[in-house]
């Protein structure tokens, strides 16, 4: 009925759109509409639904591949995440377990949800947090070691990591962030699995 009246819209109920958590299986195999459409939802929370611009209440969207992205036009995609955590097969010492890990029954714990609320109150502390002269320094060093083995490490990336280090010192209940807080940095700034243990 829509495309009668010249209207080209999307089902969003049920759909990434109207998700709060997300994950996306090889991610960078998607078509070029599929990448700039996860562009704006990443980035800006937003989804373009014909004439309408649609407000997203994406909270976290996780991403997996088995290759990192080699074309440059995946750059700035490839960039939107923050937290880029290589992951390993299991080793020998930890097969059995493996495979005899019991997948978890019945609902979560309450206390290990985020709700919306909690979710609400953790990034209004995190607003507070203040970065210290000692993290500043070291995050002033990072960036000279990024310029040094010259990884790309984009103004954005580092606001982004700013606010994760903020997020990360709010949850364990300080006001400051500190040198500890710093365990994430590798996460956030290494371009490539390969390049996650020089900056350990």
């Amino acid at each position: 009925k829509a495309l009668e009246d010249d209207r080209y819209e999307r089902l969003t109920e049920g759909y990434l759109p109207s998700a709060e958590v997300a994950f996306l299986d090889e991610v960078f195999k998607a078509n070029s509409a599929i990448l700039n459409t996860l562009l704006g939802l990443l980035h800006e929370r937003m989804f373009d639904n014909g004439h309408q611009r649609m407000t997203t209440p994406l909270v976290c969207l996780v991403g997996a591949s088995n290759e990192i992205p080699q074309d440059d036009s995946l750059h700035a995609f490839y960039d939107r995440f923050l937290l880029r955590v290589p992951v390993h097969p299991v080793d020998d010492a930890h097969f059995a377990a493996l495979l005899q890990t019991a997948l978890p029954e019945g609902d979560v714990h309450p206390d290990a949800q985020l709700t919306p609320a909690s979710l609400q109150a953790l990034r209004a502390r995190a607003a507070g947090v203040v970065l210290g002269s000692d993290v500043m320094s070291l995050l002033a060093a990072a960036r000279e070691r990024a310029r040094q083995t010259q990884q790309s490490v984009s103004d954005r990336r580092w606001r982004q990591t700013v606010r994760l280090l903020q997020v990360q010192a709010a949850s364990r209940g300080v006001t400051e962030v500190s040198p500890w807080d710093a365990w994430l940095l590798p996460f956030t700034l290494a371009a490539d699995p390969d390049q996650v243990p020089g900056w350990t």
